[in-house]
């Protein structure tokens, strides 16, 4: 197998977030910049030959920095790279030259295992927090899709929300809940999601009480709140 240059640079403020029990034992690495820090997990193959260099690629993509993680015995090229205006994060995936490369968008945390598999926590760019499995193959990263992501958040109504038996508004009304008041917001379904920012989706929603139901809302942007579910907030520009 070619040599593989694995290359995560990384200057970012981490929230802290648990490790899952699936990556208990791989090793963390927490890249250091400017008091920045992200923290990179690797499988316990792929930690055999991971060290801390200066990253080479600086000057190729804005909001680069010098510190990377090097890994040895694949055959790509990994960094990470705030972006212009530095609050864009994505991490830098590249094939050979380096001018052929993809992206994915990560600023918490991320577990790469030796079979390819990328498994990335983000908030950047989006409404909620999200939790995203990738396969890394033939210079391709491809999203392993999931019918739902997960919230599992707490949430304040901002307008008159109507709970539902089906998605968009259709079914029988389960409940109506008052401005103000308190759900828990389970699922996101974003199979007919489109665009990025404050377009409408559905949420599966259960009330104080325990009812369940879909919920359609709209999310926040900069100064505005989502609704009628006011925590679900675009994050990004």
């Amino acid at each position: 197998m070619r040599q593989l240059t694995l290359l995560i640079l990384m200057t970012l403020t981490l929230l802290s977030y648990d490790v899952p029990s699936s990556f208990k034992n791989y090793k963390k690495y927490s890249i250091d910049s400017n008091k920045d820090i992200i923290d990179i997990y690797l499988s316990p193959k792929l930690n055999e030959s991971a060290k801390t260099i200066k990253n080479k690629y600086i000057d190729f993509v804005a909001g680069e920095d010098k510190h990377a993680l090097q890994i040895k015995n694949q055959i790509i090229k990994i960094s990470l790279s705030l972006g212009q205006g530095n609050y864009a994060p994505h991490v830098i995936f590249r094939f050979g030259e380096l001018y052929n490369f993809v992206s994915i968008y990560s600023d918490k945390k991320i577990f790469i295992s030796e079979d390819g598999f990328i498994y990335s926590i983000n908030r950047m760019n989006d409404i909620y927090t999200t939790y995203k499995k990738y396969k890394l193959s033939k210079g391709k990263i491809r999203e392993i899709k999931q019918p739902f992501y997960k919230i599992l958040r707490e949430c304040k109504t901002s307008a008159l929300t109507k709970i539902y038996s089906q998605k968009h508004q259709k079914g029988h009304l389960i409940a109506s809940i008052p401005k103000g008041k308190m759900v828990k917001v389970l699922l996101a379904d974003i199979s007919d999601a489109q665009g990025r920012k404050t377009e409408e989706r559905e949420y599966l929603v259960e009330t104080s009480f325990g009812l369940v139901g879909w919920v359609t809302s709209k999310a926040g942007h900069n100064t505005t709140i989502g609704k009628p579910l006011s925590c679900l907030i675009f994050n990004g520009d």
